[in-house]
């Protein structure tokens, strides 16, 4: 968020841009790789530059902050998916179970989660095409 408000000047402080976002109910195919310093867990490029695309000049502010919101969201789940798959003995080697624990229920479709998580990580992996382009 410290880039929206100080780099770019989209929004005065961090707590406005959930707002911003919210006046639209979409992206519109806006998205934004925030790594401006490498993208660590799991793709481990720490050269690698942030990107906005699909971006013109009818894009309005309110998509770049969904999307910038919306990359947010998606920066951990295929850390996530990582570990959901492994079995619960590998997690858990005290045998332990988490009885209490809070789950969070992705409010999205799973279709429509999968596509949006999978359309970002192809805009990530075309951003590591981008690092020999630097100055």
């Amino acid at each position: 968020m410290k880039w929206l408000t100080d780099s770019v000047g989209l929004i005065s402080t961090s707590l406005e841009i959930q707002d911003l976002a919210s006046k639209v109910e979409s992206t519109d195919g806006v998205y934004i790789v925030p790594s401006f310093d490498g993208l660590f867990a799991p793709w481990w490029h720490e050269d690698t530059c942030g990107v906005q695309i699909r971006i013109s000049r009818f894009t309005k502010k309110a998509r770049i902050a969904r999307a910038t919101l919306e990359s947010i969201a998606y920066q951990p789940l295929p850390l996530l998916d990582y570990h959901r798959s492994l079995k619960e003995d590998y997690i858990f080697d005290s045998k332990v179970k988490m009885k209490n624990a809070t789950v969070f229920k992705p409010v999205l479709a799973e279709e429509v989660k999968k596509k949006k998580v999978n359309s970002w990580c192809k805009v990530v992996t075309r951003t590591f095409d981008l690092i020999d382009l630097a100055f």
